[in-house]
């Protein structure tokens, strides 16, 4: 996304709706040109003046990475964390059960972990999630 929105809710209403990317209109055209080119790599970017004060959030999305975890996987994690159910959670993400299921299976099998408890507190020691 290409936008001259600096504000939190824009930036997290973007990756919500699945943005990859968020650019300020402001940034150089090589910057823009490298985070076109992350982006088609399946990664994320975004403008250093947005992150201001969201190095945890940078931390977390790193680590993910790291595992292997996609965008959605971690929405869900974060939802295991807050003891939400399958029926919770789909209904939550506006997606089926059935596909919960599958993203719960792929964090399992990402975190090495036998069920969702475990994988919640391998998420918390890895700084995937965070305890409130």
């Amino acid at each position: 996304m290409l936008t001259i929105s600096k504000h939190d809710e824009d930036l997290f209403g973007a990756i919500a709706a699945g943005a990859d990317g968020y650019l300020l209109k402001n940034s150089e055209p090589e910057e823009l040109r490298r985070a076109i080119i992350l982006v088609a790599e399946g990664k994320s970017v975004l403008s250093p003046e947005v992150t201001a004060g969201h190095e945890g959030c940078e931390q977390r999305a790193g680590n993910a990475a790291e595992i292997g975890l996609s965008k959605r996987e971690m929405e869900v994690l974060d939802c295991l964390a807050q003891g939400m159910t399958s029926a919770q959670i789909a209904s939550d993400l506006f997606i089926t059960e059935n596909t919960v299921k599958t993203h719960v299976r792929h964090i399992l099998e990402k975190l090495e972990a036998a069920n969702r408890a475990e994988a919640v507190s391998r998420a918390i020691q890895l700084g995937l999630i965070e305890v409130n």
